[in-house]
């Protein structure tokens, strides 16, 4: 199974949890809350593998899985 790296942070000036990869070519999305956020990954990323040509499967959907997530924090001082 291939592994991609998604990366997504809180943008707390427009209130909204950011997600973009460096692995999968034109992900960029976003929404209010991180529940939110995985579920439209969940689709955007299959159609994006798929569309990139990333991988031959057209039943992406079911092959992607969310299977960790990390966060960052920054604290300004």
């Amino acid at each position: 199974m291939e592994k991609y790296i998604i990366d997504a942070f809180w943008d707390y000036e427009a209130q909204v949890w950011i997600a973009t990869s460096n692995d999968i070519l034109g992900l960029v999305t976003e929404a209010e809350n991180i529940d939110i956020l995985i579920q439209k990954l969940r689709v955007i990323v299959a159609e994006l593998l798929v569309l990139n040509h990333q991988v031959k499967n057209n039943n992406t959907q079911k092959l992607c899985k969310i299977s960790r997530i990390l966060f960052n924090i920054f604290i300004d001082n």
